[in-house]
C-alpha cells in the first residue's frame, strides 16, 4: 500500500486549465467521468479541460449523467455499460478508464463487481468516495484520492492495493476541481510507471482564447435531458446585469439528448443564458454567468423537474409579481463559513447557520417563506439536505410608481469572495434567477 500525504503548504502547483485544445493523441484510451449525488457532467469541467490540454481528444472524453437521487440501480448500471460500449466503439478501443466522485464511486464498484464488465476497465480513479477493503475488482489499477477536510465522505480512507493520496485542505467538491487532483489523476492515467512523489507539472491552456461553449439542458437532480428546449444567450453589462441588446446574441434549440451549441463567447464578457423548456408547465430559468475564460463543452442549464426529490425541495419557490427567486451556485467547491464570503445585497450567507463545513453547500436558494419579510432564517425544506441551503429572504422585484414616474427595482448584487455578479430583480412569476460562480 502506497500513501502520499499532501499538506496544504506543500501542495502541488498547477493552474486550472480552461482554454483551447492542444494537438491530441488518438491512441489514448478513452475516459468516462461519473459524478456523485446531486451532481452532473459539468462537475468535471476543469479536469476535462486539463485532459484536453495534455493530449486527449474530445471524442475520448465522456461524462456520464445519471439519476443519483432516486434512480433504479440496475438501470444505472445498464446505462453505464451501454455508454462504455458506445465510447469504446467510437474510439475503436477495447477498454476505458473510469474516474468517479462520491456516490459515483459506489456505482463504479457495483459496475465492476461483474467480471465481464470489469474487463472493459483499464484504470480506475476513486475521488472523495467511501473506503473499500480492496481495489475495484482487485485486478484494476486504482488511484484513491480523499481529504481529511471532506466532511461529507467521512468514511473515506486508504484502500489496500491502491495508490492512496490524502489531502488536508480540499472539501468534498473541491476534490474534483483542485489542481492537485488534476495533476495526480493525469499522471496516473497517462503514465502507469510514475510515482506520486515524482509528478511533474502538467500542461495548461492559455486563457481567453477559443471561447467556444456548448452544453446540455436537463433537469436539476435527476439529469433528465430536455429535448426542444429553447436557449437564448445575451451579453450583459456586468455592473447592472442588464442585456446589452434586446435581441439575443444567439438562440439554440436542444436536441433529443438536451445538447445545445456551439457558441463563440467574447472574452471578458458576462452572459445571461435563458432556458425555456418545451414543456410549458416547467419554469423558465435565467442563468447569469461570470466571464468564460476558456473553451467549455460542459455548460449545463438545469430546469426544475415536475416530480421527484428536487421538485419537492423546490416546491416552495414562489411565482408572484412581488419578489425575485434567486439561486447562487458555486461550480468549483463548497461555500464554507470561515473560509468563504458570500453576500447578497450586503447580507452575509456564509454563516455557520447556512454554510457549515459539514453542509458543504454548493447552492443557496433565496426566497420569501410567505410573509413578505426577510427573517434571515433557514427554509425548512433544505434543513437536512446536504449541499443545498435555503434562506428566507424577500427580494423586491416590483417597480415603484411616483407621479407617473416608474422606477425599476434595485438590482441584486452578489459577491462570492472577490468576484461579483449583478442580476436584475426579475419577478419570480417570470422565472427563477440563477447565478453561477466558476
Amino acid at each position: 500500500m502506497r500513501t502520499l500525504i499532501i499538506l496544504l503548504g506543500l501542495a502541488f502547483f498547477v493552474q486550472t486549465s480552461h482554454a483551447q485544445q492542444f494537438p491530441c493523441n488518438n491512441k489514448n484510451l478513452p475516459i468516462i467521468f461519473i459524478h456523485g449525488f446531486l451532481g452532473g457532467g459539468d462537475n468535471w469541467t476543469s479536469l476535462y479541460q486539463d485532459f484536453l490540454a495534455n493530449g486527449y481528444c474530445h471524442q475520448q472524453l465522456e461524462v456520464f449523467d445519471w439519476n443519483s437521487i432516486g434512480g433504479d440501480a440496475q438501470k444505472n448500471i445498464q446505462r453505464l455499460d451501454s455508454t462504455i460500449d458506445a465510447v469504446m466503439k467510437r474510439n475503436n478501443s477495447s477498454k476505458v478508464h473510469l474516474i468517479a466522485h462520491s456516490a459515483g464511486g459506489g456505482l463504479s464498484y457495483q459496475y465492476c463487481s461483474d467480471k465481464e464488465r470489469a474487463k472493459k476497465v483499464a484504470k480506475y480513479v476513486h475521488i472523495g468516495s467511501s473506503k473499500q477493503k480492496n481495489t475495484i475488482n482487485r485486478r484494476i489499477d486504482m488511484l484513491n484520492i480523499y481529504s481529511s477536510a471532506d466532511l461529507i465522505a467521512r468514511q473515506a480512507g486508504d484502500i489496500d492495493g491502491a495508490i492512496n493520496i490524502a489531502f488536508t485542505h480540499a472539501d468534498h467538491f473541491q476534490l474534483v476541481t483542485d489542481g492537485n487532483t488534476a495533476r495526480a489523476v493525469i499522471h496516473f492515467i497517462m503514465d502507469e510507471s510514475i510515482e506520486p512523489q515524482q509528478l511533474k507539472p502538467i500542461k495548461t491552456l492559455q486563457y481567453h482564447e477559443n471561447l467556444v461553449i456548448s452544453g446540455k439542458a436537463c433537469t436539476f437532480g435527476d439529469n433528465q435531458p430536455l429535448e426542444k428546449a429553447k436557449i437564448e444567450i445575451y451579453a450583459i453589462n456586468h455592473l447592472t446585469g442588464q442585456r446589452l441588446k434586446k435581441k439575443a446574441d444567439t438562440v439554440f434549440v436542444s436536441d433529443v439528448n438536451g445538447r445545445w451549441g456551439p457558441f463563440k463567447a467574447k472574452a471578458f464578457t458576462s452572459y445571461e443564458m435563458v432556458l425555456k423548456p418545451a414543456d410549458t408547465a416547467m419554469r423558465t430559468v435565467y442563468y447569469f454567468r461570470d466571464i468564460f475564460i476558456a473553451q467549455n463543452p460542459l455548460v449545463y442549464l438545469r430546469a426544475i423537474p415536475k416530480s421527484g426529490m428536487t421538485a419537492f425541495l423546490l416546491g416552495g419557490v414562489p411565482k408572484d409579481e412581488q419578489q425575485a427567486a434567486v439561486a447562487i451556485f458555486s461550480a468549483s467547491r463548497g461555500m464554507i463559513a470561515g473560509r468563504d464570503s458570500v453576500t447578497v445585497n450586503g447580507t452575509s450567507l456564509s454563516t455557520n447557520t447556512f454554510a457549515p463545513a459539514k453542509k458543504n453547500a454548493i447552492a443557496f436558494f433565496l426566497y420569501d417563506d410567505g410573509d413578505k419579510q426577510s427573517s434571515g432564517n433557514g427554509l425548512p425544506a433544505f434543513g437536512a439536505t446536504p449541499f443545498l441551503s435555503g434562506v428566507d429572504m424577500f427580494i423586491n422585484a416590483k417597480e415603484t410608481k411616483v407621479k407617473k414616474k416608474i422606477t425599476p427595482p434595485a438590482p441584486i448584487a452578489l459577491y462570492y469572495n472577490t468576484r461579483k455578479l449583478v442580476l436584475p430583480a426579475r419577478k419570480s412569476k417570470e422565472g427563477v434567477l440563477v447565478a453561477v460562480f466558476e
